[in-house]
C-alpha cells in the first residue's frame, strides 16, 4: 500500500482493510501511510485496527472530511472514542461508526434467534443512538452527518443560531433540511403542513439534528422510528 501511495501522492480517497493470515491480522500502518498521501480527505478503515491507532488519524490526516470506522479492536465506550478523535478533526463532515450495540451506550442487540425486536428494546436502541448523535455533534463542530453502520443516519439541521455561532451549516446539508431549520426558527413565515416541528427535532445545546431513513433519505419522526 505504501508503494502505491508513494506513486499516487495526490490520492484523496483510501479504503484500508486488514487481512488475516492463518493466526493473526496483518496490520497496515495507517498513520505512516499518510506521509505518502497528505491530501487524503476520505478514509475508511476496517477490521482489527487498534483503537489507539484510530484515535490518531486526525493528526495523520488533518484534512479528513469523511471517516468510516467499520470495526476496531478493544471496543471502548463512545465518549472515550470521541475524546481520542475530536481535537484534530476540524474539517470532518461525515462520521461512520459501527452499529450502536458496539458503542457501549447501554444497548445490546438481542440474539438473532429471538426473532423480532420488541418496542421496549427498540426504544433502548433509539435512546442509545440519540446519545451517540449528541456526543458526536457536540464534540465535532464541523460534523454534518453521523452514520451508525447502515442502520441509522443523523443529519445536522442548519438553523439561524448555528449560522450565528459558526457551527457548520454548509456542505452535506440538503435544501430540505435547511427549510426545516428555518421553519423551526420562525424564518420565512409559518411552517407548512408536514414541516418539521421542534417536538421531532433532537438537540444538544444549540445544535439540532434529525434522523433520516438511509435507504431513501426520508425525514423520520418519533412514530416512524418506533
Amino acid at each position: 500500500m505504501a508503494f502505491l501511495l508513494y506513486h499516487c501522492p495526490s490520492v484523496r480517497k483510501v479504503s484500508l482493510y486488514n487481512f488475516r493470515t492463518d493466526d493473526r491480522y496483518y496490520q497496515l500502518d495507517i498513520l505512516r501511510l499518510a506521509e505518502h498521501a497528505p491530501k487524503i480527505v476520505h478514509l475508511e478503515v476496517d477490521t482489527g485496527f487498534a483503537i489507539t491507532t484510530i484515535g490518531k488519524v486526525g493528526i495523520a490526516y488533518p484534512r479528513l472530511r469523511y471517516l468510516s470506522v467499520h470495526d476496531y479492536a478493544g471496543k471502548p465506550a463512545m465518549p472515550e472514542f470521541m475524546d481520542m478523535i475530536h481535537s484534530e478533526l476540524k474539517h470532518l463532515k461525515t462520521l461512520v461508526l459501527p452499529e450502536v450495540g458496539q458503542l457501549d451506550l447501554g444497548y445490546e442487540p438481542p440474539p438473532t434467534s429471538t426473532g423480532s425486536v420488541g418496542s421496549e428494546m427498540l426504544q433502548k436502541k433509539y435512546t442509545a443512538e440519540s446519545t451517540a448523535a449528541r456526543l458526536a455533534f457536540r464534540c465535532l463542530d464541523s460534523l454534518q452527518e453521523l452514520w451508525l453502520s447502515e442502520e441509522a443516519l443523523a443529519r445536522k439541521i442548519c438553523t439561524m443560531e448555528n449560522t450565528k455561532t459558526g457551527i457548520g451549516c454548509g456542505m452535506g446539508v440538503s435544501e430540505k433540511i435547511k427549510k426545516d431549520g428555518d421553519a423551526i426558527n420562525g424564518v420565512g413565515g409559518s411552517a407548512a403542513p408536514g414541516a418539521v416541528t421542534s417536538s421531532t427535532v433532537e438537540k444538544a445545546g444549540n445544535i439540532q439534528w434529525r434522523w433520516i431513513r438511509p435507504s431513501d433519505g426520508t425525514l423520520l419522526d418519533d412514530r416512524d422510528r418506533l
